[in-house]
C-alpha cells in the first residue's frame, strides 16, 4: 500500500485543469496531452517547476515511471534556480514515487531530504505531510515501530492546530481532512496486530470529510480489519462496497481489494472465486507496474494452483519469487536501516550542538559574574572530559559502521550471485516453453518422412516376392527391372529418413543449452524452419485455423557467424507472437478477415535485416514503450511470463544488435531485426 493525501489531491486537481477536454472531464483518468501542452508554453522558472509537478502528479498511481521520470525534472531545475520550495516538493514526489516502486532505501533518502528543507522554510504544513509520508514508506517495508513513529508524530502536530486551519503545501487542505488521512494511515499500520485499534481509527470519520467515507481505500482497511478478526462476512460486505465506490480508479486500491478477497475464499475453499479475484488483481498491478501486489497475487495463484494445474503453478511461483526478491531482499533492509541511524544520529548531534551551546552561554554568564579563575579551569577540564569521551565513543560507531559495511559488501556480493542464478533459470524456463510450442510443429513435419518411408518399404516388400517368383521362373529381364525400381524406393528411403534426422537434430539443438559459441548459419533456412514449425504447432492445437504465409528470402545473404539456438530463439518467439495476435483477430472478426504472416530477410549496407509482420490488431501506443520490460505482457494472466520480448531483446543485444517495431492499431506490426554484416 502506498496511500496518502497525495492520491486524492491528484484526483481533484486533475479535474480542475482548464485545458483538459470534454471527453476527459467525464473521467477520473487526468489529460495527460493536456499537461503538456501547458508545459511547452512555460518558461525555466517556478511556474515551470509546477507544471512538471502536477504532470507527475497526474502520473502517479497510473504510470509511477513517467511520474518519476518528470518529479526528477523538476527536481534538476529546481535545484539549477535554487528554488527550495521546488527542491522540498519535487524530492516529496520523487519519494512517493519510488516507495510505490518498491524502491524504500532511495524512497526514504529523498524523503528526509524534503522534511530538512519543509524544516528551513519553516514550512509546518509540508512538513506534516512529509512526516506522515516517511512513516508510510517504513510501514511499507515492513517496519512498523519506525512507522507509528512518524504517523502518530504528524497526527500530533495536525491535531495541535487549529479547527479549520488550511494546511498548505501547494494546495489547500484543511486540518480535519487530513486527520482523516492520517487515521486511515495509522488504521493500516495496525491492521496485522491490532485489527481492533484498525478499526477504531478507520472510524475517526471528522466533520467536513462525508463526502470521502466511500473512498476504496477507506473501505479496504475495514474490509481487512474484519479479515483479521475472522469475521469474513463483514469483511466481503465492505470489499465489495469498494469495487463500487465512487473513486475506484486506483489500480492499487483495487489490486488490494480483489487479493483481500482471493484470500478470504481461499480459506472458504472457493477456488474459483479464489482464483478469478486473484487472477485480476495481478492483472491491475501489472498494468500499473506495482511490484508488491504482482508478488501477493503470484503467490496466491501459485499457491491455489499447486494442486489443480502444477504447470501454471509453477510460472507463478517463479514471478512470486523474482518480485518477493525485488521486494525484501536484504540489501535494501540494511540501506534503510543505515539511512534510518544517519538520520537519528544527525538529529542528536544538532540537539547537542544546541546543547552546547546554551551550556556556553550559562557559563560565560557564570565567569563574568563570579570572576573565579578555579571554575574557569574546572568548566575547561570537565569539558576536555567530556570531549574525550565523545571521541572515544565516535571511534566506537566508527568501528561498528565499518564491520556493518564490510557485512553488507558480503552480502551484495552473495546477492548478485543468486540473482544471475535466478536470471539463468528464467531464461531456460522461456527456453522451455517455446520448445513446448515447437513439439506439435515438429510431430506433423517429421510424419511426412516417416510416411514416405513406411510406404516405400512396403512397395519394396512386395518388389522383393516378385523377384523370388520370377528367379524361380527364370525371367531375368523382369528381375532386372524390379532390381531397379528397388534401389530407385531405397534411394527414396534415404532420402526421406535423412530429412526426419534433419528435422530432430534442429529440434535437439533448440532444447539444449546455448554454447556461447557463434558458428555459420544459414539465416533463411533458419528463418524458413522456425516459420513452418510455428504454423504446424499452431494447426494442431486447432485444424479449424488458416493463415497466408508469404516468405521474401534475400539469396545473397550467404552464412551469418551467430549463435543460431540464441537467434533461433528469437525468431520463433517473434513468428509465435504473430500468430498469436493474428488469431486474436480472427475470433473478433468471423468475415472478411484473411490473416496474414510474412518473414523476410534482406541484406543492407552493412547489416542484415530480418522482418516478421502481421496484419493483426497492432500495438497500442500507450504501452509500445514498455514491451521490452521483463515480466510486462498483454496476454491473458497464466498465457504468458511476459519474458519472451525481453529476452529477445537481450539476446540481440549481445549480438550487436538491436530490434524496432512499426505498429499501427487496428492493422497490424511489424518487428524488424538488424544484425551487423561484421558477423559474416
Amino acid at each position: 500500500m502506498y496511500k496518502s493525501i497525495f492520491q486524492i489531491i491528484t484526483l481533484i486537481f486533475a479535474l480542475l485543469i482548464p485545458a483538459i477536454d470534454s471527453t476527459a472531464q467525464n473521467s477520473n483518468m487526468p489529460n495527460f496531452d493536456s499537461l503538456r501542452n501547458v508545459l511547452k508554453r512555460q518558461s525555466r522558472d517556478s511556474i515551470h517547476i509546477f507544471t512538471l509537478l502536477n504532470l507527475s502528479n497526474s502520473y502517479t498511481y497510473h504510470i509511477p515511471d513517467s511520474a518519476l521520470y518528470y518529479a526528477k525534472r523538476a527536481l534538476t531545475l529546481s535545484e539549477e534556480i535554487d528554488y527550495k520550495r521546488g527542491i522540498a516538493l519535487s524530492c516529496w514526489n520523487i519519494a512517493t514515487n519510488l516507495s510505490q516502486l518498491g524502491n524504500y532505501p532511495n524512497a526514504l533518502r529523498y524523503g528526509y531530504k524534503s522534511l530538512g528543507v519543509f524544516k528551513d522554510l519553516k514550512n509546518l504544513g509540508g512538513e506534516i505531510i512529509v512526516t506522515e509520508q516517511i512513516g508510510t514508506i517504513y510501514r511499507d517495508q515492513g517496519d512498523l515501530e519506525q512507522a507509528l513513529n512518524y504517523l502518530m508524530k504528524a497526527r500530533r502536530m495536525t491535531l495541535a492546530l487549529k479547527p479549520g486551519t488550511d494546511i498548505k503545501m501547494y494546495w489547500g487542505s484543511t486540518r480535519e481532512l487530513t486527520l482523516f488521512f492520517q487515521n486511515a494511515e495509522i488504521a493500516f499500520s495496525y491492521i496485522n496486530s491490532k485489527p481492533d485499534s484498525s478499526l477504531y481509527y478507520i472510524n475517526q470519520i471528522l466533520p467536513n470529510t462525508e463526502e470521502w467515507i466511500a473512498w476504496p481505500y477507506r473501505l479496504y482497511v475495514k474490509g481487512k480489519a474484519f479479515q483479521k478478526l475472522n469475521q469474513f462476512d463483514s469483511a466481503i460486505h465492505y470489499y465489495q462496497n469498494g469495487l463500487k465506490g465512487k473513486y475506484s480508479s486506483s489500480a492499487i486500491d483495487l489490486a488490494d481489494i480483489h487479493i483481500g478477497l482471493a484470500e478470504i475464499f481461499s480459506k472458504k475453499d472457493l477456488r474459483d472465486s479464489c482464483l478469478l479475484h486473484a487472477k485480476e488483481a495481478l492483472h491491475l498491478a501489472q498494468s500499473a507496474s506495482l511490484v508488491r501486489g504482482i508478488y501477493e497475487a503470484s503467490g496466491i495463484l501459485a499457491r491455489e494452483l499447486s494442486q489443480v494445474n502444477p504447470k501454471q503453478s509453477i510460472i507463478y511461483y517463479q514471478l512470486n519469487k523474482v518480485t518477493g526478491d525485488t521486494l525484501y531482499n536484504q540489501q535494501k533492509v540494511r540501506a534503510s536501516q543505515y539511512l534510518t541511524f544517519s538520520q537519528e544520529l544527525g538529529e542528536r548531534e544538532a540537539q547537542q550542538r544546541l546543547n552546547q551551546v546554551n551550556l556556553g552561554y550559562k557559563n560565560r554568564i557564570k565567569l563574568v559574574a563570579l570572576s573565579a579563575s578555579i571554575l574557569v579551569l574546572l568548566i575547561i577540564a570537565v569539558g576536555l572530559w567530556r570531549r574525550n569521551i565523545f571521541k572515544q565513543k565516535s571511534l566506537a560507531r566508527l568501528q561498528i559502521q565499518k564491520q556493518e559495511i564490510d557485512n553488507q559488501k558480503t552480502i551484495v556480493e552473495k546477492t548478485l550471485e543468486e540473482l544471475k542464478s535466478t536470471q539463468s533459470q528464467l531464461i531456460q524456463s522461456e527456453k522451455m516453453a517455446s520448445l513446448g510450442e515447437l513439439t506439435a510443429g515438429i510431430a506433423h513435419e517429421i510424419q511426412n518422412p516417416l510416411n514416405f518411408v513406411n510406404n516405400f518399404s512396403e512397395v519394396n516388400k512386395e518388389l522383393l516376392a516378385e523377384m523370388d517368383e520370377g528367379i524361380e521362373k527364370g525371367n531375368f529381364a523382369e528381375v532386372k527391372d524390379i532390381v531397379k525400381n528397388i534401389i530407385s524406393n531405397e534411394e527414396k528411403i534415404s532420402h526421406h529418413g535423412k530429412r526426419a534426422d534433419a528435422i530432430v537434430r534442429g529440434m535437439l539443438q533448440h532444447s539444449r543449452s546455448s554454447s556461447g559459441v557463434k558458428e555459420p548459419t544459414d539465416i533463411n533456412a533458419l528463418c524458413d524452419e522456425y516459420l513452418r514449425l510455428s504454423y504446424h504447432g499452431l494447426r494442431a492445437k486447432d485444424n479449424t485455423f488458416n493463415t497466408t504465409l508469404n516468405t521474401d528470402y534475400d539469396k545473397t545473404i550467404g552464412t551469418l557467424n551467430i549463435i543460431p539456438q540464441d537467434i533461433g530463439r528469437v525468431i520463433l518467439n517473434l513468428i509465435n507472437n504473430a500468430f498469436y495476435a493474428v488469431k486474436e483477430k480472427k475470433a473478433q472478426l468471423e468475415n472478411g478477415y484473411i490473416p496474414t504472416i510474412s518473414v523476410s530477410t534482406k541484406k543492407s549496407g552493412d547489416n542484415v535485416l530480418i522482418s516478421v509482420k502481421d496484419n493483426g490488431n497492432g500495438i497500442p501506443q500507450n504501452i509500445l514503450d514498455k514491451i521490452f520490460q521483463p515480466f510486462f505482457t498483454t496476454k491473458p494472466t497464466g498465457q504468458g511470463t511476459g519474458l519472451g520480448l525481453s529476452l529477445t531483446y537481450d539476446i540481440l543485444k549481445a549480438h550487436g544488435g538491436e530490434i524496432r517495431v512499426k505498429t499501427k492499431s487496428g492493422e497490424g506490426a511489424e518487428f524488424i531485426i538488424n544484425l551487423p554484416y561484421r558477423y559474416l
